[in-house]
């Protein structure tokens, strides 16, 4: 078995250490957002976390009053006098495997230093380069991934942005919809692992990956994986946009197409204990 294999056959597991961490420090995570009222938000990833990082930012700017824009990190440190109005009055979240990419790191001391925003940092490696100047350090090493390519810290990462946000609206549906996700993941792998198994024995060399909403993000990721693991031509459109335009360029030989979108429900549930 490989690595890769390992690893995503292992994220239902890492999942549910994860929902836990979470429900562990939730107290921790509420306190940060009553010393940190701002309502608004940017998000910094690079590659892979920064696609995590644009799913982010559609769900925290879907709750009241609130603004959130995803940046990649390697743009801000090209010119961060351009981001700087921005980024300023922002809560900052930083989305990292390592915590020690070279950019991720220049832009969070740079962002502390020039604007002293708050930082949040989410990642998979304890005691990184950006936790000194994190004022919110949520660490999932049991996700670190040894593979290149990421997948269970891809997944785990974008279900702790959905836990992070789910805190800060107080959405007691979206903490449980996490959890839910997590609870019925094994069973889902199980189920579908023939299926998938058969289609990848199809006569097709490139895949096409469609999405709406809060998934664009982690849906981009997946295409991405399909080129970076599969080494097949990997895209992702917008759901409807893939009518204007890409449409045209589909190739003559079937490729699967995954679609996915978020629930349509718009109310908020109870914030537990609230």
């Amino acid at each position: 078995m490989f690595l890769t294999e390992e690893e995503i056959l292992d994220t239902p597991g890492a999942l549910k250490r994860t929902c836990g961490y979470f429900e562990e420090n939730r107290e921790r995570i509420d306190a940060f957002f009553e010393a940190n009222p701002q309502r608004k938000f940017t998000v910094l990833g690079c590659g892979s976390s920064y696609m995590l990082a644009k799913s982010a930012a559609a769900v925290l700017a879907s709750f009241p009053e609130t603004a959130a824009n995803a940046i990649p990190a390697g743009d801000y440190i090209a010119d961060p006098a351009f981001w700087r109005e921005a980024v300023r009055g922002s809560i900052v979240l930083m989305l990292s495997r390592s915590g020690r990419t070279s950019e991720m790191v220049w832009a969070a001391r740079r962002i502390k230093e020039s604007l002293g925003c708050p930082i949040i940092s989410i990642n998979a490696e304890v005691n990184n380069d950006i936790t000194p100047m994190s004022d919110l350090e949520l660490s999932l090493p049991w996700c670190h991934d040894g593979s290149v390519c990421q997948t269970r810290t891809v997944t785990n990462l974008y279900a702790a942005a959905l836990l992070l946000a789910a805190g800060y609206g107080k959405d007691g549906r979206l903490w449980k919809s996490v959890f839910d996700a997590t609870a019925g993941s094994e069973a889902f792998q199980q189920k579908y692992r023939p299926v998938l198994e058969e289609l990848g024995t199809g006569d097709w060399d490139n895949a096409v990956v469609l999405a709406d909403g809060p998934v664009c993000g982690i849906a981009e990721e997946g295409a991405l994986a399909f080129t970076e693991i599969a080494m097949l031509t990997g895209r992702y459109f917008h759901l409807l946009d893939y009518r204007h335009g890409p449409s045209s360029s589909a190739a003559k030989r079937p490729s699967p197409s995954c679609c996915s979108g978020p629930a349509r429900k718009s109310s908020r549930g109870p914030w537990p204990g609230t």
